[in-house]
C-alpha cells in the first residue's frame, strides 16, 4: 500500500492554489483556477490509488462517489476538469469590481459559458466561494477516511498494541518491517506499551491536521 502522504499532499496543493485565487486580475484567476481544478480533482484519484487494496474501502468509496455524483458543485468540477484537460475550456469569464465600505476595490469573478449552455448547471456563486465549497467537500471526504480507516493510514493509530494484535503481528514483526533488528526495543523487563511508543515516535505522523481545522467550520 502506498503512503497516504500522497493524498495529503494533493489536498495541500489544492489549498495552495485556492489561496492564490483571491485578489487576482482576470488572467491570473483563470490560471490559478485551472491549477486548482487539476489538483483538487487529483485528490480523489490519489485516494483511490492509495486505498485500492484496503479492506472495505471499495464499498466505502462507492457510497462517497454516489454522494459526489449527486452534488451539483462536485458535478460541475468534474465537468470543468474534463473540458479543461481535453478541450482547453476555462469557464472563468466574467467579473465585477466595486469598493467596499472601507473604500477598498474588490474584484469578484464568475463562471460563464456560451449561450447554448444550460444556466442551471453553472454555479451562481462567485469563483472563490464556489472553489471553497468544493474544497471543503474534499477536506471532509479525506477527514472521514482518516476516521474510518485510521489504523490503516495513520501511523499514530497503526502503531498501537491494539492494532498490531488485531492484525496478528508481534512487536518484533513491526520492528522488522521498519528495518530494525527484531527485539531492538526490548529492555530488561517487558514494557510493550513503551516499546510501541518508541516505534511510533520513529515514524512521521500525518501533517494534515491543520487543513481539517481550517475548513472545519465551513
Amino acid at each position: 500500500m502506498r503512503s497516504f502522504d500522497l493524498v495529503d499532499e494533493k489536498l495541500t496543493e489544492a489549498d495552495f492554489f485556492f489561496e492564490k485565487l483571491a485578489n487576482c486580475e482576470i488572467y491570473e484567476i483563470r490560471f490559478f483556477f485551472s491549477a486548482f481544478v487539476s489538483s483538487a480533482r487529483s485528490v480523489t484519484f490519489a485516494l483511490q490509488s492509495v486505498m485500492s487494496d484496503a479492506e472495505g474501502f471499495q464499498q466505502w468509496y462507492k457510497q462517497k462517489q454516489k454522494e459526489l455524483k449527486a452534488d451539483p458543485i462536485a458535478k460541475f468540477f468534474h465537468k470543468v476538469r474534463t473540458e479543461s484537460q481535453h478541450i482547453g475550456i476555462n469557464p472563468v469569464n466574467q467579473g465585477t469590481h466595486f469598493k467596499n465600505t472601507d473604500g477598498k476595490l474588490i474584484s469578484k469573478y464568475y463562471f460563464s459559458y456560451g449561450i447554448n449552455d444550460s444556466v442551471k448547471d453553472i454555479p451562481q456563486t462567485d469563483v472563490v466561494s464556489t472553489c471553497k465549497i468544493y474544497l471543503t467537500k474534499l477536506v471532509n471526504l479525506i477527514h472521514n477516511c482518516y476516521i474510518d480507516f485510521g489504523p490503516t493510514i495513520d501511523p499514530m493509530q497503526y502503531y498501537t498494541l491494539e492494532n498490531i494484535h488485531r492484525l496478528g503481528l508481534s512487536i518484533e514483526d513491526i520492528e522488522e518491517s521498519l528495518g530494525l533488528p527484531r527485539g531492538w526495543t526490548k529492555i530488561d523487563e517487558d514494557h510493550d506499551e513503551d516499546r510501541m511508543r518508541v516505534l511510533r515516535d520513529s515514524v512521521p505522523g500525518p501533517q494534515i491536521s491543520w487543513i481539517f481545522e481550517k475548513y472545519s467550520n465551513e
